[in-house]
C-alpha cells in the first residue's frame, strides 16, 4: 500500500489527475503512437485533467513527437525499468511496481501481442485494461468485466478516448479495479505451476 498522492508528487505528477500507464519496449507494434494520438484528443476536446506514463526502454525517442505537439504536461516517459531477479522467480522492479500503484488505468495499443505479461501486472495492481482487441490482449481481458476491448479500425483512436472517458467515473473505476485483481489470481505462479504439472503427469500417463 503507497500513499499515490504524495508518490505521484514525488515523481512530479499531478496529484488528483486521472492516471493512465502504458509499459513496454518502444517499438513499431506496441503503437505507443497512439497514445500521444490519444492525449492529443483528450486535451483538446475534453474538459478532464489527466496524465499518461509511458514506461520501457526508448521510450524516450517519443520526447521530440510530444514536444512538437506541446503535450508535456499530459505524457511522461520513463526509460525501461529492470526487472528483479530472484533466487526462484523473475519480478517487476519494485520501483515498476510503485508506477503501477499510483496510476489508474492501463493503456495497451499493441496491435500485436502474444501474451500480455504487463496486462497480468497491471491486473494485479488493481487497473482497468484498455487495449486492442488482438491475441494474447483478448485472452486476459474480458470486455465489460475487467477493461475494455477495441478493435484495430479507423475509429481505434476515439474508441480508446471514449473508454477513458466512461472509466473516469469512480464507480465504475472501482468495479472493475475489483475485477481485475480477481482475474489476476488465475494466474498465481502457484497456480500456474500445478496445472504445469498435472499436465506433464496426464501426457506422461499416456505414454507408459
Amino acid at each position: 500500500k503507497i500513499n499515490q498522492s504524495l508518490e505521484r508528487k514525488k515523481l512530479g505528477l499531478r496529484s488528483e489527475a486521472l492516471t493512465l500507464i502504458s509499459v513496454g519496449r518502444n517499438h513499431k507494434k506496441k503503437n505507443f503512437k497512439a497514445i500521444i494520438d490519444i492525449a492529443k484528443i483528450l486535451r483538446e476536446q475534453f474538459n478532464i485533467d489527466f496524465q499518461f506514463i509511458i514506461v520501457g526502454r526508448g521510450v524516450s525517442d517519443l520526447r521530440k513527437e510530444v514536444k512538437k505537439l506541446n503535450l508535456e504536461k499530459y505524457i511522461f516517459l520513463i526509460e525501461e525499468k529492470k526487472i528483479k531477479i530472484t533466487k526462484d522467480l523473475t519480478l517487476p522492479s519494485l520501483s515498476l511496481i510503485k508506477l503501477y500503484k499510483i496510476s489508474d488505468i492501463f493503456i495497451f495499443p499493441s496491435i500485436i501481442e502474444t501474451f500480455g505479461v504487463v496486462i497480468i501486472e497491471a491486473m494485479a495492481a488493481g487497473l482497468p485494461v484498455i487495449a486492442h482487441k488482438v491475441e494474447g490482449s483478448k485472452d486476459l481481458v474480458k470486455n465489460n468485466h475487467n477493461g475494455f476491448l477495441i478493435e484495430n479500425d479507423s475509429n481505434n483512436i476515439k474508441n480508446f478516448v471514449d473508454k477513458i472517458i466512461k472509466l473516469s467515473k469512480e464507480k465504475l473505476k472501482i468495479q472493475m479495479s475489483q475485477n481485475c485483481i480477481h482475474s489476476a489470481v488465475k494466474f498465481d505462479w502457484v497456480l500456474i505451476a500445478d496445472k504445469y504439472i498435472k499436465l506433464y503427469q496426464k501426457i506422461i500417463s499416456r505414454k507408459i
